[in-house]
């Protein structure tokens, strides 16, 4: 929450670029790649797929989780009849 009103407040792109990076889950080297990409814009859609791709492993996981619990309730009622 903190960190979504100090991005909301961020005027320039570049800065965006820079404080989503740093607040990435991705490993610091991946980081650092991104704080030193010079163009903003290859910056932003960098970032822009690895948002991607932290949006579709929590895709994954939701819908594994899910099946498990799914899974879990009918055995559960198999159980007890």
């Amino acid at each position: 929450p903190e960190s979504i009103a100090t991005i909301m407040h961020l005027g320039a792109p570049e800065a965006l670029a820079d404080q989503v990076a740093y607040l990435l889950p991705i490993p610091p080297s991946d980081k650092q790649t991104l704080l030193e990409t010079a163009s903003t814009k290859e910056c932003l859609e960098s970032i822009l797929a690895h948002l991607a791709r932290e949006a579709e492993i929590l895709r994954l996981e939701q819908e594994l989780r899910s099946k498990v619990e799914q899974d879990i309730s009918q055995t559960q009622r198999d159980y007890l009849l």
